[in-house]
């Protein structure tokens, strides 16, 4: 048989079945090559006997291909912590970070080993004038590598060149900015804690109560007639307005259908000014802040503002090759001024943009988190300008491996070994040491000051007024 399968190549992907007899069986084995340079691998595949019928192997495809035999791969990679880390030691690379734990784990269960090339030129990989693709895409191409052990983002442009992996990461590609310092002043913050469904609630619980009380006294008029100890029946709205800002209610009454009202209310409004003074120091101590733009176009039209992407990246192609008009729009007035000094890493992009002012970085999310303890400066992410991306290794076109790498990562995402990778390559902390809350400033305050000023000022107006009312008076 390997006389006879001796020119030709059977790819480990590609079932080919082989039958010989054995006694008076049947033997059905699959054949095939780990690679062009190694012998031709068998395995056995079914039975067929006269008396019983056919007997197949209950082991699935890639069960049976999972023993790559110490093959050695070749592999692409370039430092992008948190995620990929390559370290030299002793003049041997070393493969470390989320995707390098997953790559060991995938070495094990299959049975290779791999070496390490970096790209001369750092790049990940982008497609060039002359239509050439450059960085570890390039290397796949000229067959330098079969794989590259890094996140790249999944493109159409690139998904024409290479393929992928199944994606490890689903994250989102946004624009990051400094961090301005100025709280937003939010004049109606004061009325944040209720919906106003809720504060139309508290309004009509109000007036139904004074309502139901001006009813019992109407009907107490009725039958008892006017009691001289007990207060005017036009005062019981200012009563329950009182009851609703925590007042005492001085009414005297020897009637219980009253007094269960007055309880009633006075339940309603601790529940309600509890329920509201808590919310309230919550959204007072919660800091938002104002952001000079929310999606790419308002970036566009403020002007100011210069927006950088990784070098020869996928987000560069994403602009550059774009066919829809915004994002075309962004590569002439943003990006393509400053091609040439397009930064060459995530943590030189973030810290771009605390060091030059209304300078712009779009990039992975999930890196920007792992990296935010190594920024000089506090970040804000512009949401609204963000593009949604999955992030997977890349393989060259039509490889035989990557049927099988695919399965083991789906048998690694369905055990928990992913998440549990991921969990421990990111920092414990993803954020800087922070206090968990903010002293409430005069800004947060402000409203209710102004609410309170207004107030002074209107009850100066209403005194002079009544001073102006009862000089005419006198004189009339």
């Amino acid at each position: 048989m390997d006389d006879f399968f001796h020119d030709i190549y059977i790819p480990l992907d590609c079932e080919f079945l082989v039958t010989h007899r054995q006694n008076n069986d049947v033997i059905i084995s699959e054949v095939y090559h780990l690679n062009r340079d190694l012998p031709l691998s068998r395995n056995y595949f079914g039975t067929w006997r006269q008396d019983v019928g056919l007997t197949l192997t209950n082991i699935s495809f890639f069960e049976r291909r999972n023993d790559l035999q110490g093959i050695v791969m070749k592999v692409a990679t370039m430092t992008e912590p948190p995620i990929t880390v390559v370290k030299k030691i002793n003049n041997r690379v070393i493969l470390e970070g989320f995707f390098g734990e997953v790559w060991h784990i995938l070495e094990q269960r299959m049975n290779f080993t791999s070496a390490y090339y970096i790209p001369k030129d750092r790049a990940w990989g982008s497609l060039t004038q002359d239509g050439s693709w450059n960085g570890m895409l390039g290397m796949i191409l000229r067959g330098e590598t079969e794989i590259s052990v890094a996140e790249f983002t999944m493109t159409a442009l690139r998904a024409g060149a290479v393929d992928f992996t199944v994606p490890l990461i689903n994250t989102r590609n946004c624009v990051l900015i400094r961090q301005n310092g100025h709280k937003d002043v939010i004049w109606h913050g004061f009325l944040e804690p209720f919906s106003p469904q809720l504060w139309m609630l508290v309004i009509l619980t109000k007036v139904v109560i004074v309502l139901c009380l001006k009813t019992f006294n109407h009907i107490k008029l009725r039958f008892f007639g006017r009691m001289s100890s007990e207060s005017p029946d036009s005062h019981c709205a200012v009563y329950v307005m009182g009851v609703f800002y925590m007042q005492g209610v001085n009414n005297q009454t020897r009637f219980y259908s009253q007094r269960a009202l007055y309880l009633m209310a006075q339940l309603t409004a601790l529940t309600v000014y509890t329920a509201y003074a808590a919310f309230l120091i919550s959204f007072l101590t919660v800091q938002k802040f104002s952001l000079p733009f929310n999606s790419l176009r308002e970036l566009i039209d403020i002007g100011s503002y210069r927006l950088g992407v990784l070098a020869n990246s996928g987000q560069l192609n994403n602009f550059n090759n774009a066919t829809d008009a915004l994002m075309k729009e962004v590569y002439v007035k943003l990006i393509a001024p400053d091609k040439d000094q397009l930064p060459i890493s995530i943590e030189e992009g973030m810290q771009r943009v605390c060091d030059i002012d209304n300078y712009a970085f779009m990039t992975s999310l999930d890196v920007v988190l792992g990296l935010l303890d190594r920024i000089t400066c506090k970040l804000s992410s512009v949401l609204g300008a963000s593009i949604p991306e999955s992030l997977a290794m890349s393989i060259a076109k039509g490889s035989p491996y990557r049927g099988l790498i695919n399965y083991n990562l789906q048998a690694m995402f369905r055990s928990g070994t992913i998440k549990r990778l991921k969990q421990r390559s990111w920092p414990s902390k993803l954020l800087p040491e922070r206090p968990l809350w903010h002293s409430v400033d005069f800004s947060s305050i402000l409203p209710i000051f102004a609410i309170l000023g207004a107030g002074f000022v209107a009850s100066l107006l209403l005194l002079t007024a009544e001073i102006l009312v009862v000089r005419r008076r006198q004189h009339g």
